[in-house]
């Protein structure tokens, strides 16, 4: 039904049957097209990060002499998740993958960081947590401010982006840097 009203609006409003030049973000956004396009199409990135943000930070952590992966001690491993806590993200695929690590490999101590805002979602994986039995080893913070997502990431050994639909959030771009 949802393709059908969108396919008819677009005949009915033909702004981008008309257009000269659409943008689109990716391939599938192209294909979603409901019609060939007769002008030029223009494939762009659809995220983007302040490098100057990161090189700053960068800096005073190796003031401070941290070095990345030293939130944690020698024999734990700390994960890190940065993103909108929503079901298209994986947050309860990750939740899950954490409980079998857990319990395969009871020697690996590990933690869990889940960064991000997400009112619907948060206490159903807060239960979660609690029914697998992490609950102790993950660590949900909600929404915090970009400088201090980009401290956590440093201060992380793993960054994990379990998403199967996300195209690559922003989130992915700063944990490459």
């Amino acid at each position: 039904l949802a393709e059908l009203s969108s396919y008819l609006l677009n005949i009915m409003i033909s702004g981008k049957r008309r257009a000269n030049c659409l943008l689109v973000a990716n391939q599938r956004t192209h294909m979603a097209l409901p019609f060939k396009s007769t002008g030029c199409l223009v494939q762009i990135s659809e995220k983007g990060i302040d490098m100057d943000r990161w090189i700053e930070l960068q800096e005073k952590m190796r003031c401070r002499k941290v070095k990345p992966g030293e939130g944690s001690s020698d024999s734990e491993v700390k994960f890190i998740f940065i993103g909108n806590i929503h079901p298209i993200k994986g947050t309860e695929w990750l939740l899950r993958a954490f409980a079998h690590l857990r319990k395969t490999s009871p020697s690996i101590r590990a933690t869990l960081e889940i960064v991000g805002g997400g009112d619907v979602e948060m206490p159903r994986l807060k239960n979660l947590a609690k029914e697998l039995q992490v609950a102790e080893l993950v660590n949900f913070t909600g929404h915090l401010p970009q400088t201090v997502c980009f401290e956590r990431l440093l201060l992380s050994d793993v960054f994990v982006f379990p998403s199967c639909r996300d195209c690559g959030g922003a989130a992915v771009l700063e944990a490459m840097i």
